[in-house]
């Protein structure tokens, strides 16, 4: 506000720019002054201005911004952040040092997919499915398990191998709103996952931590204590990977020989 009485100067005096024109501190002030009027965040560090190629276009504004500025809205500015760069896919560096990585394989990829730029690029994804895929283990193997000894739903009449109790359940008979339910889950977790299938289908959000849903504190954990949010991703994630063996076993077992484990 203290330079608001410069706008009034018209540009009498001043110094010469780099167009030849000649401009005044009231050039310099006045159309600031009117950013702070109509656009106070236009001031932020954050924000920059329209013209990439001139870092302070309104240090050599002509006086007839000022005059016009209160009466009409600045032209808008862009926020930083929308000309900044997507971020860079991992390297293969980086998936070598990556949670999951551990001894005694270490990093483990036979058929050396990581070699091939397209498959680096879906290195977001390839982790992310094995996250959610080992988490549906963990929770199948032991219900697996229990399941043939302790069965007291419907009636507690279902005493079967669990590869063959669901066709003994009134499930079979509302398999929609089962798939209804399911569908509700993958659809929530999806929304935050991937980005629109119609640009980039089957795409990782960048900003996405692999398997964080948003509700357990993961991506702030990562941010305050990457080490140890590290060392926790790696156990759920070798965890998954033997329930992912262990139910497969199971299945396989109670299909070939039709008895409880």
């Amino acid at each position: 506000l203290h330079a608001l009485p410069a706008c009034l100067l018209q540009g009498r005096g001043g110094h010469r720019g780099p167009s030849g024109t000649r401009h005044s501190l009231a050039n310099a002030f006045c159309p600031t002054v009117a950013a702070a009027a109509y656009y106070p965040s236009s001031l932020h560090p954050d924000w920059t201005s329209t013209e990439e190629s001139d870092p302070a276009p309104f240090l050599r504004a002509p006086p007839s911004r000022c005059r016009s500025a209160f009466s009409a809205p600045m032209a808008p500015v862009r926020h930083a952040s929308a000309a900044r760069a997507a971020p860079a896919m991992a390297t293969l560096a980086e998936i070598k040092a990556d949670s999951g990585v551990t001894a005694p394989l270490g990093y483990f990829d036979p058929l050396s997919l990581m070699t091939n730029p397209a498959q680096l690029e879906k290195y977001s994804l390839y982790k992310e499915s094995e996250i959610k895929h080992g988490r549906v283990a963990m929770l199948a193997a032991p219900g697996f398990l229990i399941a043939e000894k302790f069965h007291p739903l419907f009636g507690g009449n279902v005493d079967a191998p669990s590869i063959l109790a669901f066709q003994q359940t009134p499930l079979q008979t509302i398999w929609p709103i089962v798939l209804l339910v399911i569908g509700a889950i993958e659809g929530y977790s999806s929304v935050s996952t991937y980005k629109d299938p119609s640009t980039a289908a089957w795409s990782i959000k960048e900003d996405h931590l692999a398997g964080d849903l948003g509700m357990f504190g993961g991506a702030k954990q990562a941010k305050s204590n990457p080490a140890g949010y590290k060392a926790l991703a790696t156990k759920e994630i070798n965890n998954g990977r033997l329930a992912m063996m262990a139910i497969a076993g199971m299945v396989v077992q109670e299909l070939v020989f039709h008895v409880k484990l």
